[in-house]
């Protein structure tokens, strides 16, 4: 897979800044051209250079997949706007977890949401973005989306993941593997993002955390 280890003004948190699906990547208006370069190598994807709350945390404040994109209650209208120009669909999620891209994890067929949010929010998330949800912790952590890197081919997890989250994933089959990035960082979700074409993390990555994260999205 291709690949690149980046950083953000000295901030290693990929995830926080990014988000991808597998034709398009969100990133923040003011990147630098080395990294933007470096990112669309890696994620063979069309850059789309943007705010979502007139912020740079993209990662936090959305989540995409093949079928849609769903935004912050913080997002400003132009936002929106800007986005619908590449996106069939683009909704603006109302709820009080705002940060949502910590709280949702999501492929083209599946999200792995948290159990916070309500049956009808649950229900909005499964329209918009065409998939079945399930409500589950991931190492205990009410956030599965800081927690998790998922795409079509598996998922990278939380190395702490709890036995009856291990046996969850599997029933519902999601082929995963337990891991850190950013030298030995949990919190894989905001530590990098991937889709199938390649991955991105932060530049304090170890070689075997980078041949782990190799492993689970080639061999998958």
């Amino acid at each position: 897979m291709k690949s690149a280890q980046i950083t953000f003004n000295g901030n290693d948190f990929v995830g926080i800044f990014v988000k991808t699906n597998d034709f398009y990547t969100l990133v923040p208006s003011n990147i630098s051209k080395k990294n933007e370069e470096a990112i669309k190598r890696a994620l063979d994807t069309q850059i789309i250079k943007t705010t979502i709350s007139n912020s740079e945390l993209l990662g936090i404040f959305s989540v995409i997949n093949n079928n849609g994109i769903l935004l912050s209650p913080l997002s400003y209208s132009k936002e929106v706007k800007a986005l619908k120009e590449f996106f069939d669909v683009v909704e603006v999620f109302d709820t009080q977890l705002v940060a949502i891209g910590n709280n949702i994890a999501a492929n083209d067929k599946l999200a792995i949401i948290s159990p916070l949010f309500s049956k009808k929010e649950e229900k909005f998330i499964q329209d918009v973005l065409n998939v079945e949800t399930i409500k589950l912790t991931i190492a205990s952590h009410l956030t599965p989306g800081a927690n998790m890197i998922l795409t079509n081919k598996g998922a990278l997890v939380n190395p702490n993941l709890k036995e009856g989250e291990e046996e969850k994933l599997k029933e519902i089959g999601i082929k995963f593997f337990g891991g850190t990035l950013n030298y030995g960082t949990p919190y894989v979700g905001i530590c990098g993002v991937a889709n199938k074409n390649g991955y991105c993390t932060g530049i304090s990555s170890t070689g075997i955390e980078l041949n782990r994260i190799e492993l689970i999205f080639t061999e998958f």
